[in-house]
């Protein structure tokens, strides 16, 4: 096993080595590909066009979803996986030598390293020569995440399907609830204790009153606090930045310890999951779904097949609420924008041939967004106050991958589009509904910039995951009592300064006072 670990690793060293090495003359092929705007041009003929992206249990080639986007765009396009295992290694070796793929899709490290290495082919002449549009689909500041410091763009990154989703939620057995007493959801973190402490004093041990965490990694879904809670302290994501401009990690905050009192008196009462500490996303649903829990923090990923157990057991839709944003009793409720990059599609610069044709096709994806991403109104979907509602089961047959054959949208109109998703099931309708549009509409205030969501800082991008880590191990530990803030700090703040923290913070504030003030 261990030589098979350093054969992998000197793979990608020398991958990266040979990358490094044709760096330089790739920034000088880069500007002889590019040459002036006049230069570029679409091919006579349409190329067909070969993609490389992530593994996938299903061949895109034979989907419905990619025929309509050859028939819209006029484009052929041969998709292709890297492998389940080893992928990066796969990438690395792909790009570092000559290939004949027109677009390859990657994920954030991958993007940063192959950018980092001038694999990747600058895009700037090619948009403002075939599809200048597509500099207005997405914010500045999401540009300025896939940019150098000269402002050379590198991919066109796949954002988030929504802006300002209250993704961290609760589920709640309201059919339980009302056995005790309890007829209305609180909004704010008292009327919450109190909920929580009056289902206690009902049940006893019958029942887990608050099973949790959940987090798989998902936007809104990264901490093992949920963001719904830490709302009411003001408390928004682990990175954040003060009230003088300043950035400051989540345990810098003045109300971090109010935050994890709360959770570590809910503990020692018997109210939160006496398994916290070692609970999986997939076991605190197992519990909701078994009947064991009341409460349980939640998400909308996997909230269908959890519903469709529960009702098997006899419970329907009206038994089922949700616990959105909460407030602190003195009406602070900070719940930060869901805005973050998916995934990004760049050209390699070692086959740019085809470089303004495959610019060409992503933006008649765009022009035809809403034909790839929701079919035809009537057909596949109806528009029902603003939302399209999907027609079954002709929407799923013929709709269901499209998101997966996405990879750069007019946001503006896509946040719309994609929630016909959203509305496959009654449930999970009902939870964006009660927790997203309701906050939207009704206190849209609430929401704080993702400020670093778009960082391009290479120290951030590469350090911050064991950082998250480490906090999220740290807080898990706090809430059972298995840490103490007083005497525990010394240790976690340690682990920040071993994990770069420090080096992580001068370049978010770097980034901050560049985009914000």
């Amino acid at each position: 096993m261990k030589k098979r670990v350093l054969s992998l690793i000197l793979v990608v060293a020398m991958a990266v080595s040979m990358l490094m090495a044709c760096g330089k003359d790739n920034k000088e092929d880069d500007k002889a590909a590019s040459g002036t705007n006049t230069q570029i041009k679409v091919a006579d003929v349409k190329p067909t066009l070969k993609l490389l992206g992530s593994s996938s249990t299903a061949d895109l080639n034979d989907t419905i979803e990619a025929k309509v986007i050859e028939e819209a765009t006029g484009y052929t396009v041969e998709y292709h996986g890297l492998p389940a295992e080893n992928a990066n290694q796969a990438l690395m070796l792909t790009l570092a030598n000559d290939n004949d793929y027109d677009l390859v899709t990657m994920n954030q490290n991958q993007f940063t390293t192959l950018r980092a290495n001038g694999a990747l082919l600058a895009l700037n002449d090619y948009i403002d020569a075939i599809a200048p549009e597509l500099w207005d689909c997405i914010s500045e500041d999401a540009w300025k995440g896939v940019s150098d410091e000269e402002g050379n763009v590198y991919a066109l990154p796949k954002l988030y399907s929504a802006e300002t989703e209250v993704a961290s939620f609760m589920v709640v057995r309201m059919d339980l609830c009302r056995k005790a007493g309890i007829t209305e959801l609180p909004t704010t973190i008292s009327e919450f204790k109190n909920m929580l402490v009056t289902l206690k004093n009902y049940y006893g041990d019958q029942y887990i009153i608050l099973s949790g965490p959940y987090n798989p990694a998902k936007t809104g879904n990264r901490m093992n606090i949920p963001m719904n809670i830490s709302s009411a302290f003001g408390i928004y994501n682990d990175w954040m930045v003060d009230k003088d401009g300043k950035v400051i990690y989540m345990t810098e905050h003045e109300n971090f310890d109010e935050m994890m009192t709360f959770m570590n008196d809910l503990y020692k009462e018997g109210i939160i999951d006496i398994d916290y500490a070692s609970n999986s996303s997939t076991g605190v649903d197992e519990k909701l779904a078994s009947g064991k829990a009341i409460i349980a923090m939640n998400s909308r990923e996997t909230l269908n097949t959890t519903f469709a157990t529960l009702e098997e057991s006899g419970l329907t839709e009206n038994d089922i609420e949700y616990i959105g944003a909460l407030h602190g009793d003195d009406g602070t409720c900070t719940y930060m924008q869901t805005a973050q990059y998916g995934a990004f599609t760049g050209i390699p610069v070692k086959n740019a041939k085809n470089a303004a044709d495959s610019i060409a096709w992503i933006a008649e994806k765009v022009k035809n967004q809403e034909l790839i991403a929701i079919g035809e109104e009537g057909v596949h979907f109806n528009w029902v106050d603003g939302y399209p509602v999907p027609i079954q089961p002709k929407f799923t047959d013929e709709r269901n991958k499209s998101s997966s054959l996405t990879h750069f949208a007019d946001m503006e109109t896509y946040q719309i589009q994609f929630s016909a998703r959203l509305q496959k099931t009654e449930i999970m309708w009902k939870a964006y509904t009660n927790c997203t549009i309701a906050a939207n509409e009704n206190e849209p205030e609430i929401f704080v910039p993702a400020y670093f969501a778009y960082c391009n800082s290479e120290t951030y991008a590469t350090g911050n995951t064991a950082l998250l880590k480490s906090l999220n191990d740290y807080i898990a530990l706090l809430v059972t009592g298995q840490r103490n803030l007083d005497s525990d700090m010394k240790t976690f703040n340690a682990d920040f300064e071993n994990f770069g923290g420090e080096d992580m913070r001068k370049e978010l504030q770097a980034w901050y006072d560049a985009a914000f003030k």
